[in-house]
């Protein structure tokens, strides 16, 4: 027997119907509506990718397909071409049959042509250019000569093939292809020309010869001795390679000498006289050093023609440089002891130095730390020499000058 709760809540059941309020089909229908908009969206969607894969697919096989055949794709009598050694990226993505003999002979006569442009086209010799321009030229006198010939439908394998060389020439082996095609710089731009400023700092090597006054010789060597040397330069020029480049500027340097001479001399003299008769009675003398200093000044003004030589070492650079030089101006100034031994002016004294040296050599090494875009300072220890000697040519002593220094600078690539 049944409870009683059971048997009423199946009379309740039975005979009650609620009706939903209107917000419940509102909500349904949106649920409903979503479901569908998501099914839809997903049809889209997999219709989208399945567009764009044979998009691309088309796309690949129309610019790319010349490098995709297979050995078997295109047969001449049953004889199978990839038994020529023709690299198949060269040939059409079709199978053509040709029945004629006269086509198998245009064909067998292509062939060393492909290979040729092949080979080039491997070798990826910009200097080949010209090659490459003969055998395109080849190859369009051959077409045009296939083309006269080409009325019967045995001939489609030559328009095939022509057609094959069409996008060859316009897709690899154009004859203007490096004036197209700009190459990927995978390092810092090359920089062409640059510009250097340096401050020298060192001494000079100054030797008197005795000629023919060896007293006068000995004289000015005790007297002049070596001091120091500073000077300023400018340097311009272009980078041939990245390893190499050239350059001219101006250097400006000056050498000083120490002149020192000293010699025993009555300083002083002392007379004694009588209160009385005024008469002298006694006369004593006193004697010491007489001592004289002063400097020589010896300036010039040259001009470099640099040719330099580098080694890159991460932001390193080590190298050499070579450069004659032109002596435009050379001036001396100061205390000198002329020809008859007697301190002087080298200014009151005629034809002792020559105003201009001529040619000479200097040579430096170089290290150099690049701290910027195209901005580095360097070092250059550096020796100058010059090939004449610095003494007028009716001077009696030859004299021979030469220096070495630091230059310390910066130099800039634009």
């Amino acid at each position: 027997m049944k409870p009683m709760n059971e048997i009423l809540m199946k009379k309740v059941a039975d005979s009650y119907e609620a009706v939903p309020p209107e917000f419940v089909w509102e909500n349904i229908e949106l649920s409903l509506n979503q479901n569908r908009k998501r099914r839809h969206f997903f049809l889209w969607l997999v219709a989208g990718i399945a567009f764009l894969s044979l998009s691309a697919l088309v796309f690949y096989r129309d610019i790319y397909g010349i490098k995709d055949v297979a050995e078997n794709d295109i047969k001449i009598t049953g004889t199978n071409l990839g038994t020529t050694g023709i690299d198949h990226k060269f040939l059409p993505d079709e199978n053509i049959i040709a029945n004629n003999k006269s086509v198998q002979g245009k064909i067998e006569s292509v062939i060393p042509l492909v290979e040729k442009k092949s080979r080039l086209y491997e070798n990826e010799n910009v200097e080949d250019k010209h090659e490459i321009n003969e055998a395109i030229k080849e190859e369009k006198a051959f077409l045009n000569e296939v083309k006269e010939e080409n009325s019967s439908p045995e001939m489609i394998i030559i328009n095939s093939i022509s057609k094959s060389f069409v996008v060859m020439q316009n897709s690899v082996f154009r004859p203007d292809f490096n004036d197209k095609i700009k190459c990927p710089s995978f390092g810092d731009p090359k920089k062409r020309m640059f510009a250097e400023l340096g401050l020298l700092g060192g001494y000079h090597l100054k030797s008197i010869g005795n000629g023919s006054n060896e007293a006068l010789a000995a004289i000015r060597n005790q007297s002049e001795s070596g001091w120091y040397t500073w000077g300023l330069n400018g340097v311009f020029g272009i980078n041939i390679t990245p390893n190499f480049y050239i350059g001219t500027g101006i250097d400006w340097t000056q050498s000083k000498d120490k002149f020192k001479h000293s010699s025993d001399a009555i300083t002083k003299m002392i007379i004694t006289f009588d209160p009385v008769t005024g008469i002298p009675t006694d006369t004593s003398f006193v004697t010491g050093k007489l001592v004289s200093k002063g400097e020589i000044r010896y300036n010039s003004i040259d001009i470099p023609l640099i040719i330099g030589f580098v080694r890159k070492y991460d932001k390193w650079d080590f190298g050499v440089e070579m450069a004659p030089v032109f002596n435009l101006n050379f001036t001396a100034n100061g205390k000198i002891f002329n020809d008859k031994k007697k301190i002087s002016s080298i200014d009151k004294e005629p034809l002792v130095y020559k105003s201009g040296l001529g040619l000479g050599l200097k040579a430096s090494f170089v290290i150099r730390r690049n701290i910027s875009d195209g901005l580095s300072v360097q070092l250059k220890p550096t020796f100058k020499t010059y090939f004449n000697d610095i003494n007028d040519s009716n001077y009696a002593l030859p004299m021979r000058y030469n220096l070495f220094g630091i230059n310390l600078g910066v130099r800039k690539d634009f």
